[in-house]
């Protein structure tokens, strides 16, 4: 397959607003998608100069403050900052965990205990024809969701096993929760088939365990721009809600 994955961490250019789930559909309620999506952040990945470099989604899993991600989102972070679903800004504080084969990230947000809530593992494996849910903030629209059905579990050329949908996920999506209908992880969204915006490909929540172990402290904007500025070098303010960022 290759050349026609394409991995969904960059924002573009072009905003396209994905269908928000309406309440109830396809069995999702309400309060499930209010949940998941409270868990739910945007991420902005910055450079050593503090460049704005990429963008994408993620998580809060099994514990508060440990964020899940896409390592092709996160993994290479100089620093990185996350928005919750309320608009507010946390610090990325360090990778605790990674699998770069299996695309995964496990970090710690530096923000207080309970500020927002953790989604859990699903307790069984979804099959063909299963309803799910993807969350995320494709090109930085926060809030979004689409939803559909498993349409196969196979073993992807360049991604292994995963998730075949049909919920469709634009760029930025990739790192953002793919739920169930009780709002369970049932995987994570990380790549779509160009030409074909119903073919989406999420990393089984099984391939989350087994990560890793590793310690790397992300810096901060503040010490960024701080430690630049002590050295004459320009570090400009990014916008947050750029659709534009390379």
């Amino acid at each position: 397959m290759k050349n026609i994955i394409i991995y969904l961490a960059l924002a573009m250019s072009v905003i396209v607003f994905l269908p928000d789930c309406p309440a109830g559909a396809g069995g999702f309620t309400a309060d499930t998608v209010g949940k998941v999506l409270r868990a739910t952040v945007t991420i902005y990945v910055y450079d050593q100069t503090g460049k704005q470099i990429a963008q994408g989604s993620g998580f809060f899993f099994k514990e508060y403050g440990h964020l899940i991600t896409n390592y092709h989102v996160l993994g290479k972070a100089f620093a990185a900052r996350v928005k919750t679903f309320d608009g507010r800004e946390f610090n990325v504080e360090s990778i605790v965990a990674e699998d770069k084969r299996d695309d995964v990230v496990e970090a710690l947000v530096d923000m207080v205990y309970g500020s927002a809530p953790y989604l859990i593992p699903a307790a069984a494996s979804p099959g063909p024809g299963d309803p799910l849910l993807v969350a995320g903030s494709p090109l930085g629209v926060a809030r979004v969701t689409s939803r559909g059905k498993v349409i196969q579990i196979a073993v992807i050329p360049e991604l292994g096993k995963c998730i075949v949908h049909d919920a469709h996920a634009a760029h930025g999506s990739s790192g953002g929760p793919v739920v169930n209908p009780e709002g369970e992880v049932i995987g994570m969204e990380t790549a779509g088939l160009v030409g074909r915006p119903n073919v989406d490909f999420a990393i089984p929540v099984e391939r989350f365990s087994g990560l890793t172990s590793c310690y790397r402290e992300l810096e901060t904007l503040k010490a960024l721009r701080r430690s630049n500025a002590a050295s004459g070098v320009e570090v400009k303010s990014s916008n947050i809600h750029s659709s534009n960022i390379q």
